[in-house]
């Protein structure tokens, strides 16, 4: 009996990890940065279009930002499958991701609901402050 109750509770402590642990990007769309600079990332289509709760978002480099399919303001088809489209932009000036514009690496860049993106690339920044020499490229992976 008592080693059945370890059992119950192991198990009780294991399985919502499991679960919770396991969710991850398979459950959401990503947009990683693997560049040297930030970029800005807009949901163009697919989307809610309510200013403030559309999916737009600075990414740091070598981080990323996901959003679940299953939530309205970034899939209002709410299918696994459903196209789902994004401007993506590296951000010079800012240093934060969080300006208006950008230089475009992709635009109306499209992935399934349940997608992801990674933003590969580097740059080369000018004395006076501008970007020469990028090969910044997006990547459905």
């Amino acid at each position: 009996m008592k080693r059945t109750h370890k059992m119950l509770t192991v198990m009780g402590l294991v399985l919502p990890v499991l679960y919770f642990g396991s969710a991850g990007e398979a459950a959401a769309f990503c947009i990683h940065n693997w560049t040297d600079q930030w970029i800005r990332v807009e949901q163009v289509h697919g989307g809610t279009h309510v200013p403030f709760k559309k999916f737009t978002i600075g990414i740091k480099p070598g981080h990323k930002s996901c959003c679940n399919w299953q939530t309205h303001d970034c899939n209002t088809e709410g299918k696994k499958h459903s196209k789902v489209k994004f401007d993506i932009s590296y951000e010079l000036e800012s240093g934060q991701g969080q300006s208006e514009g950008g230089a475009p690496i992709c635009v109306n860049y499209a992935i399934n609901a349940n997608g992801k993106i990674v933003v590969h690339g580097r740059g080369e920044v000018s004395r006076w402050g501008t970007m020469i020499n990028n090969n910044y490229t997006c990547k459905k992976e």
